[in-house]
């Protein structure tokens, strides 16, 4: 414990347009005098003895027992100056206390973020329970189990620039758990509250804020070092805390509490100051006491207090189409009024500029064009830009015009647009593809020709370009248009031929032209390949990608002559010879012998066509019949002769 002062004749400080304020909140620590105890009341809620309470009202009728003396808060930071937030993650278990919502906490402190953050204002947190913020690689507990609860100090949210930090202080906002995990245990435990470690968590960072915005539901349960740990408020606790407040306030940092349901205002002022805020007025108090449901309509209070009345530009550029947007350096803006100028500036390092207003409810925004940019293509904006502000309602009243944003406002507002343009280019895209794999000599090699306009400006006076490769010639009349070459036709090797784009204008985005060419190849040449080259061009503007506007390719010459087909023929032809049995007297006569013969003769070669002739059909029968038998593969069957005899006559036999 510190030794006691003497008591204090300071007059109170002044506060500029506040008036004169009287220092409150001064803790009061008892001294030992003798062997009597001077008794104090005590705070609303504490369980500590009379010796260590807390007084109840201010100036405590004997100020010898003050040995705390706070620090004056320093005067409210300008907006663009780094905001921190505090935030209470103890779990009280205070009698009769409910416990808070930290959802409703975090989600107040999320749109507070998203609010300031439009504007050049870096915004970071900590939080606190029975201990502050780890810092470094230091860990709670078990590392593989048990959660630790790491701070990020303020960094530029704002922007193209900020975006990844904004989503990194949102992850991290909304992770911060309830009550504390013990440094020597993985159990969560039901916390106490302990301001001293949270301020010093801030102090220990080396990231002081110039603004701090401390959000606690209760007063201060317990300190560094405190051996007790009874959840009683007691005064070294608040004592502790007042000595690391005034350690913040003496590097610059002014000290906002938000105390939510329960925190003691005699504690709120002294870590910070006397002058109770009013969400009502834009001036920014020290303190202030409110429900939970207010809570983000306080946060927003405390962001328009210092930020209010002011527009911020977020400048993003385009430079080819298809690249991601970066941020727009350089760019000027101005606000006016009925045609008076404003406020004016221009974007940083960062693609940001920050203006403002005072006592107008309407501006005009105004960019001043680049030359060589131009609005994207298929902007709905006729200036470019799109506007928001900060609040549950983040529409804007205003009108879009060339080149501005007509702008309803008030003093409390705090308003970002974001103006985005894309470089005016030509880019002119070519492609080259054969339609032959191989190509033999004598014989023509033919390529598809297709050429674009990728760029975001009209191609105008578009032509494309074709080298005659060597072991060729280029003929006018073999190609579907006409081809200017410097010595007419045949066009020899390493003429540059070339034809007009006979749509005049090559507008920007899908917009193609396809032809073919077709080249000669030479009987005699022994080049293993034949090498086309193209080029396409445009007039005016430089090609930004000049890599795709030339294409060579490689069509390999081969010598084999043209594909035969193999036809094979298979004729399978039939000789029949038939006697029929013939009587033709009242002898007996014995039967006719019929003989049958078939000769079949085949030829076949490699079968791929094969022709089959049908046999005759055969001939009537004759009373007596004497065959002969004939082969034949292509005409009809011999001729029969009949007779008839007085006897039978046996055929003849077969040859």
């Amino acid at each position: 414990m510190l030794d006691s002062a003497p008591p204090s004749s300071d007059p109170p400080p002044n506060h500029g347009q506040r008036g004169t304020r009287v220092l409150v909140g001064v803790a009061l620590v008892a001294i030992l005098v003798g062997a009597a105890l001077v008794a104090i009341p005590a705070l609303s809620g504490g369980d500590g003895d009379d010796s260590d309470a807390l007084p109840d009202s201010w100036p405590p009728d004997d100020q010898s027992q003050v040995w705390a003396k706070p620090a004056a808060n320093p005067e409210a930071a300008a907006c663009g100056e780094a905001v921190g937030l505090l935030i209470d993650r103890s779990v009280p278990v205070d009698p009769g206390r409910t416990v808070p919502n930290l959802s409703v906490t975090t989600d107040a402190a999320g749109s507070f973020v998203r609010g300031i953050g439009i504007t050049p204002t870096p915004v970071g947190f900590w939080s606190f329970g029975t201990y502050g913020d780890p810092t470094g690689d230091e860990d709670f507990g078990d590392p593989g189990g048990v959660p630790d609860f790491p701070a990020r100090p303020p960094v530029l949210v704002a922007g193209l620039a900020g975006a990844e930090n904004l989503a990194d202080v949102q992850a991290g906002l909304s992770s911060i758990p309830f009550g504390f995990t013990s440094q020597d245990s993985d159990q969560v435990e039901l916390s106490e509250r302990n301001w001293e470690a949270g301020l010093r968590a801030v102090l220990d960072s080396g990231e002081e804020p110039r603004t701090l915005v401390l959000i606690t539901t209760g007063s201060p349960t317990t300190h560094d070092g405190d051996e007790e740990r009874d959840n009683g408020v007691d005064l070294p606790d608040l004592d502790a805390a007042i000595l690391a407040a005034n350690e913040l306030k003496a590097a610059g940092t002014r000290i906002v509490v938000v105390g939510v349901d329960g925190a003691d205002r005699i504690a709120l002022e002294t870590i910070s100051g006397s002058a109770s805020g009013d969400p009502e007025s834009l001036e920014l108090g020290d303190y202030y006491s409110v429900d939970q449901d207010a809570l983000s309509a306080t946060l927003d209070h405390i962001a328009a207090a210092q930020c209010g009345g002011t527009i911020t530009v977020d400048k993003r550029v385009q430079e080819l189409a298809g690249d991601d947007p970066v941020v727009g350096v350089g760019w000027d803006y101005r606000l006016t009024t009925d045609g008076d100028p404003v406020d004016e500036a221009a974007t940083d390092d960062l693609g940001l500029a920050m203006m403002g207003w005072q006592d107008l409810d309407a501006v005009l925004l105004q960019e001043t064009g680049q030359e060589g940019y131009q609005l994207p293509a298929g902007a709905e904006s006729e200036s470019g830009a799109t506007c928001r502000r900060a609040g549950p309602d983040p529409a804007v009243s205003g009108l879009d015009v060339p080149g501005g944003f007509e702008l309803d406002v008030d003093a409390g507002q705090i308003i970002g647009c974001t103006f985005s343009s894309v470089r005016s280019y030509v880019d002119l895209v070519l492609d080259v593809e054969p339609l032959q794999q191989t190509t033999p000599p004598g014989s023509q090699a033919r390529y598809d020709i297709t050429y674009r306009n990728a760029g975001t400006l009209p191609a105008t006076g578009t032509v494309v370009q074709f080298v005659v490769p060597e072991g060729a010639t280029l003929s006018a009349a073999d190609n579907d248009h006409p081809w200017r070459c410097p010595d007419g036709f045949p066009a020899q090797a390493g003429a540059v031929c070339t034809f007009a784009d006979p749509d005049g204008t090559l507008e920007p985005g899908s917009p193609f032209y396809a032809f073919w060419v077709g080249i000669q190849v030479d009987d005699d040449t022994d080049r293993p390949e034949i090498e086309a080259r193209a080029l396409v061009m445009a007039e005016g503007l430089e090609d930004p990608r000049p890599d795709d506007n030339v294409v060579a390719v490689t069509t390999p010459t081969s010598d084999a002559p043209p594909p035969t087909t193999t036809v094979t023929t298979t004729t399978v032809p039939t000789t029949t010879t038939t006697v029929p049995p013939t009587t033709t007297s009242t002898t007996t006569v014995p039967p006719t012998t019929t003989s049958t013969t078939t000769t079949t003769t085949t030829t076949t070669t490699s079968t791929t066509t094969t022709t089959t002739l049908p046999p005759p059909p055969p001939p009537p029968p004759p009373t007596t019949t004497t065959s002969t038998s004939t082969t034949s593969t292509t005409a009809p069957p011999a001729a029969e002769t009949s007779t008839t005899p007085t006897a039978a006559t046996a055929p003849a036999p077969a040859a």
